[in-house]
């Protein structure tokens, strides 16, 4: 459909346009109207509309904007993203026809940084499940959220305090650490949800979680539970003896007093010595 019009658009080099022979011969202006009979359009210009004696008539020139020779999908997705986000298209029950439900609760990322191939790969994995899903009428949901890591987090905040040449978490007092580990959350928090949305992730974004709101001098905008379902959820798993302190070589950081995972640790290969015992 064009303008109210069907047209047939060929596959060829130029378009061949055809049109009703009762719009023919009603138009005043049959020579300029390319509905009239058969006429070559250069495809590389856009159909621009013009006057005609009927009201639904649309004549076609080769008068507009040329067509960008690339797709700009870094335009486009955004658009189509946006307009996902206003229609609520990803929200808990949306296209549901059955009563059958399906839930995928996202592994919350770390609001240590940003996402990296891994994170895009397994997200990929779980909307294609949630759209097949939604597709199918389920009563879906595909919980968003990211995860405090609070070691690893503070890590990261005092790497950064310490290039900026700020007072040492000690020195600066604990409130006022809490404070930077706050607005470090709020920037990286921010970038990991962006991230996964310019991914095109069909998650239910107003339920958008993190596992530390809701907990003592919380900032505004951090309301919620979550930080006591945590602390409820480890509880139980230790004393039901799912969570337990194992025997093993960790890496401690004598500057920050704690054990970090293996990924704040930086391998040097040194040379060193072999000792042999009699």
């Amino acid at each position: 459909m064009l303008f109210g019009k069907t047209i047939r658009i060929w596959p060829r080099a130029s378009y061949d346009f055809w049109h009703s022979a009762a719009c023919r011969d009603a138009c005043e202006r049959p020579n300029e109207c390319a509905l009239s009979g058969r006429m070559k359009v250069n495809p590389v210009f856009p159909l621009a509309r013009a006057r005609a004696k009927q009201p639904n008539c649309t004549i076609i020139t080769g008068i507009g904007m040329a067509m960008d020779k690339n797709f700009d999908a870094k335009t486009a997705e955004a658009a189509i993203s946006k307009r996902w986000q206003e229609a609520k298209a990803f929200a808990a029950g949306a296209n549901a026809s059955r009563d059958e439900t399906f839930t995928v609760m996202i592994p919350p990322p770390n609001v240590t940084g940003s996402l990296h191939v891994g994170h895009a790969f397994n997200n990929t994995l779980q909307d294609i499940l949630v759209r097949w899903h939604r597709m199918r009428g389920f009563d879906t949901l595909w919980q968003p959220g990211v995860d405090h890591a609070g070691i690893a987090t503070q890590l990261v905040v005092e790497r950064k305090m310490a290039e900026e040449g700020s007072k040492p978490r000690r020195e600066m007092g604990r409130d006022a650490f809490e404070k930077k580990i706050w607005e470090w959350k709020k920037q990286s928090g921010g970038t990991i949800i962006n991230q996964l949305k310019r991914l095109g992730a069909s998650c239910d974004w107003d339920r958008t979680a993190f596992t530390m709101s809701g907990a003592p001098n919380a900032p505004e905008g951090e309301e919620g539970n979550f930080h006591d379902a945590v602390l409820k959820v480890f509880v139980e798993m230790y004393n039901k003896g799912l969570i337990y302190r194992g025997k093993r070589l960790t890496n401690w950081d004598p500057h920050f007093e704690t054990a970090i995972s293996d990924l704040e640790v930086e391998n040097i290969e040194v040379d060193g010595h072999m000792w042999h015992f009699k």
